[in-house]
């Protein structure tokens, strides 16, 4: 692995904060509240954030520090359950390939920490899902809607953001794939996902239509994990329904 890969794996495993990581567990899911959901809104990293990233924005509070927000975030993440159930014989991760011409090492490190974070799978895979009184859990917001509420929190001006598809079904989808009982050898390995898989041009697509949100953000230029993760968020609780 290269060395910014390894930097890049680092540091999206250290300043992902927002869910606690215990991964293939068995999955009692707990009841998500309006209030959980809307406690997880993350915040965009900006010309003085509190993180370091590859734009030299120096950080005000040192990475670590708890704040009273952060605290409330880990109290309301812990009403999520915890535990993920994988549906298939081996239970192991499977590999993402990156492009040789593309910089995406922060994108591939930033979306196998999400994908290991169960309280976060638990919660996008409840997007869209009918209960047994016939009700649907966070279902999708109308496109329009969605780019309107993200270009008013972190855009100047509007019409800048075009997404042709909800970012909370791509990345449940993508989540569901992945887990899931496809894409596997004889032997019952999950296979790994070359750049050209669909799901891997999916999520890239995905990414190219929202780097905007990152102030400083270019599109086939290396980023930090965290700032993937970050747009990646808002753009999943932007898309679904909380009311």
């Amino acid at each position: 692995m290269r060395r910014g890969c390894t930097f890049a794996v680092f540091q999206s495993q250290t300043v992902s904060r927002l869910f606690t990581t215990t991964a293939h567990a068995n999955l009692s899911p707990n009841p998500i509240s309006i209030r959980m959901v809307a406690n997880l809104q993350p915040r965009l990293t900006r010309a003085r954030d509190t993180r370091y990233n590859l734009r030299g924005y120096a950080p005000v509070v040192p990475l670590l520090q708890t704040t009273a927000q952060q605290r409330l975030k880990n109290a309301d993440a812990r009403g999520i359950s915890k535990n993920w159930h994988i549906n298939r014989a081996n239970r192991s991760s499977r590999g993402l390939q990156r492009p040789l011409s593309q910089n995406t090492c922060f994108l591939l490190s930033g979306i196998q920490a999400l994908l290991h974070q169960p309280r976060f799978l638990n919660w996008i895979r409840s997007h869209n899902t009918t209960q047994p009184n016939g009700t649907v859990t966070f279902p999708c917001r109308a496109l329009n809607e969605v780019t309107t509420n993200l270009e008013a929190q972190y855009l100047v001006g509007a019409g800048r953001l075009k997404l042709t598809t909800c970012p909370a079904c791509l990345v449940k989808d993508f989540i569901q794939n992945y887990w899931g009982n496809v894409d596997i050898a004889p032997d019952n390995t999950p296979l790994g996902w070359s750049h050209s898989h669909a799901q891997m041009v999916a999520i890239r697509q995905l990414d190219r239509q929202l780097h905007i949100l990152t102030p400083g953000a270019a599109a086939g230029l290396q980023q930090d994990p965290v700032e993937f993760q970050d747009r990646i968020l808002a753009a999943c609780l932007a898309s679904t329904d909380h009311s």
